[in-house]
């Protein structure tokens, strides 16, 4: 994944090892190549840090609007509250 998104931290690095089933005496067969990705996680950092404060700044909106939401849902019940009253005194007026 980090080869797609950051291919500029991604290096294909080669390591000799020792194979004993291979071993001879001519040590050109004794040692086999192994290729694999390496990345240079020291590099991405500033990209984490980069997106753990675009997180927190969207969960900070998301707080405030969830506030928001709860103040205006209380208002709200307030009004209904308000107006079923109002209702239950006209009803008994007219009873």
């Amino acid at each position: 994944m980090p080869q797609k998104l950051f291919p500029q931290y991604v290096k294909q690095t080669f390591h000799s090892t020792f194979d004993p089933e291979k071993h001879d005496h001519d040590l050109a067969h004794t040692f086999e190549e192994i290729e694999y990705l390496t990345v240079d996680y020291t590099a991405l950092i500033p990209h984490m840090v980069s997106a753990i404060q675009e997180q927190q700044s969207l969960i900070k909106n998301q707080e405030a609007n969830l506030k928001q939401l709860k103040e205006n849902q209380l208002k709200q019940e307030i009004k209904i509250k308000d107006l079923e009253n109002k209702l239950n005194q006209i009803l008994q007026a007219n009873k």
